[in-house]
């Protein structure tokens, strides 16, 4: 029993699960630093919403026909800034979008329901791109241009290649046109070769003779033949 008394007497007991006096300062200044920082944050939140009401309220009363913007642009912020602005821009009536690259520059703009921004302009901001409607215009006359440039170049390179097709003749066409002189029986080189191959025309197989000419020239004939008839008998 003495040994066994030995041993368990030489172990290490369970930690202490009391705190001492140090720690507990260190936790109690802690919890008082983290409760100072949570209200100074409500604090600057409250005064930031007070501060962005009173900009909507100022945006809502100007009129964009004389010297008003239809759009107001603020500074860059983080992302529970622009959520209460946003909410603060719902409730009013307005529109508001956020454009930017997160913790760089990204910032919230509200439009006012009756100039709403379209989607090419959102497009650009969202591009990071100022957004300036006579550039883009002018941009856009540009491309038409161009386009009606391209498309009168493409018509007249059809247009060049039809012609080229209409004065290039067809083989059959070539063919006929190389023997189109033999081919018209009134022209002089069809009767030439008419001729030359022992052709002879219709015109000239007609027979002109009237009937007495053709009785008195088979009477000449008949008579011709009577007299070799005859001669051959005598010898």
């Amino acid at each position: 029993m003495d040994l066994l008394g030995s041993i368990l007497g030489s172990m290490a007991g369970p930690p202490s699960t009391t705190l001492s006096d140090k720690e507990k300062e260190r936790r109690k200044v802690a919890k008082v630093y983290e409760e100072k920082m949570k209200a100074r944050h409500r604090a600057e939140m409250e005064a930031f919403r007070t501060k962005m009401e009173l900009e909507v309220e100022k945006f809502l009363k100007e009129d964009p026909s004389s010297s008003g913007a239809p759009s107001k642009t603020f500074p860059p912020m983080n992302q529970v800034q622009r959520s209460l602005l946003n909410e603060i821009c719902e409730v009013a009536g307005l529109s508001a979008y956020s454009f930017g690259e997160e913790e760089v520059d990204r910032h919230v703009v509200m439009w006012k329901q009756e100039f709403l921004p379209s989607e090419e302009e959102l497009a650009c901001r969202r591009r990071g791109e100022k957004y300036d409607p006579k550039e883009i215009a002018r941009r856009k006359e540009l491309v038409k241009e161009e386009e009606k440039a391209a498309a009168a170049e493409k018509d007249k390179e059809i247009e060049s290649s039809s012609k080229v097709s209409r004065k290039t003749p067809a083989p059959s066409a070539t063919y006929l046109n190389k023997f189109k002189g033999l081919l018209d029986t009134n022209s002089p080189e069809a009767v030439n070769a008419k001729k030359s191959y022992g052709m002879v025309s219709a015109e000239s197989k007609k027979d002109k003779r009237t009937v007495e000419e053709v009785q008195a020239e088979i009477r000449a004939k008949k008579r011709a033949k009577l007299s070799v008839d005859g001669e051959n008998e005598d010898s």
